[in-house]
């Protein structure tokens, strides 16, 4: 239990996908200078290109090579669960307990995709591992109903503008 806490007390500090989302802006001044490609690759550290096509090998530093050119910072799951914390405490509610960011952890740990990656066949996949692997319908439940409560909240407030 103190692993998780301590690992989504590292995540609310701000941490990102990509290290920190105000490196963010120097990586873009970085990707007019140098191909967008490279950019991404210097960052990652991940330099692998498929020899047929030239692209990039890896969806890590694709992702980001993704964000670049549309010159914008890719939302994550932490990104919501800092969103839902700033819309509580907008409203003066009290903060998240530490059992639902346990929770959340938990999930987002067993959870095999990022929320750019969600669709319903990912995530009617990963139902399908779950239960493959033996997880009652309620810890499924459970796990699908605090990501999806997120995505809803983060909707409802803008952050996931357009999904």
């Amino acid at each position: 239990m103190a692993e998780l806490e301590a690992e989504h007390k590292a995540k609310q500090q701000g941490a990102t996908r990509w290290r920190d989302a105000s490196e963010f802006a120097n990586l873009l001044d970085l990707a007019d200078v140098v191909d967008i490609p490279t950019a991404a690759e210097g960052y990652t550290g991940q330099q692998e290109r498929d020899e047929a096509t030239g692209g990039l090998l890896g969806q890590e530093p694709h992702a980001l090579a993704q964000a670049l050119y549309e010159r914008q910072v890719p939302v994550v799951w932490n990104d919501l669960i800092r969103e839902v914390e700033r819309i509580r405490k907008r409203k003066n509610q009290s903060p998240l307990s530490a059992s639902w960011h346990r929770n959340v952890g938990i999930a987002l740990k067993h959870c095999p995709f990022e929320l750019a990656e969600a669709t319903p066949l990912a995530i009617r996949e990963w139902i399908d591992q779950m239960q493959d692997s033996g997880l009652s319908g309620l810890t499924i439940n459970s796990k699908c109903s605090l990501l999806s409560g997120l995505v809803s909240k983060c909707m409802k407030s803008g952050l996931l503008d357009g999904m």
